[in-house]
């Protein structure tokens, strides 16, 4: 299987299961927000994050592959979303403000778990997908040090992801980012979903 191909595959993964996951909060179907009940729910902005995300990869692949005239209409739309949600999120966090986009089409409950205000992700989560994005703006253009760029960005990425998941197997709540009155733990799928994302990035990078 080539590179891209399987970057298109992972793309629609992610892409998917962040579409199953708004389903999830749509409905109400708490094994879909969250694995099981004691853990941290994905939250419904970071759902909607990865299907834009998801569709973003997909034609970072597209590009790659020379198919660069659907993307640079698509792209542009699906990263600023992400950016300016994140973004938002991120200032609210760093100002202690509550802005709204918490509660973006569905309310989390105040009591949920590992959650310091309802509705708001993880600081990691929010910074994985503004680095993210920042990939996806800079496929549109080709510029020296590109593939470092592709390449670093998917590490880090992964490696959010890794560390978080290992928090929940090692049950260490500060690896997975569960940090009291600062940072709203990062979700069981988010992890896996941000070591999928990293990945793509990473094979692109041999891509371009």
């Amino acid at each position: 299987m080539d590179r891209i191909k399987a970057v298109r595959i992972i793309a629609v993964a992610v892409a998917v299961s962040g579409l199953v996951e708004m389903l999830g909060w749509f409905f109400g179907v708490q094994a879909l927000k969250s694995v099981l009940p004691s853990m941290v729910t994905m939250k419904f902005t970071t759902a909607v994050s990865f299907f834009l995300s998801g569709i973003t990869l997909f034609y970072i692949a597209e590009s790659a592959r020379g198919r660069a005239s659907v993307a640079q209409a698509i792209i542009p739309v699906t990263t600023l979303m992400v950016m300016l949600i994140m973004a938002t999120l991120l200032a609210s966090s760093l100002f202690d403000l509550k802005t709204g986009i918490e509660d973006l089409f569905v309310e989390e409950e105040a009591a949920a778990v590992k959650t310091t205000v309802p509705g708001r992700p993880s600081l990691v989560t929010m910074a994985d997908f503004i680095v993210f994005a920042a990939v996806g703006i800079g496929s549109l253009f080709r510029y020296r040090g590109q593939k470092h760029h592709l390449f670093f960005s998917g590490v880090f990425i992964t490696a959010t992801g890794v560390l978080a998941l290992s928090g929940y197997i090692l049950g260490i709540e500060y690896l997975f980012f569960s940090w009291p009155g600062v940072s709203t733990g990062m979700a069981l799928v988010t992890a896996i979903l941000f070591e999928l994302l990293g990945a793509g990035l990473i094979l692109l990078s041999r891509a371009f």
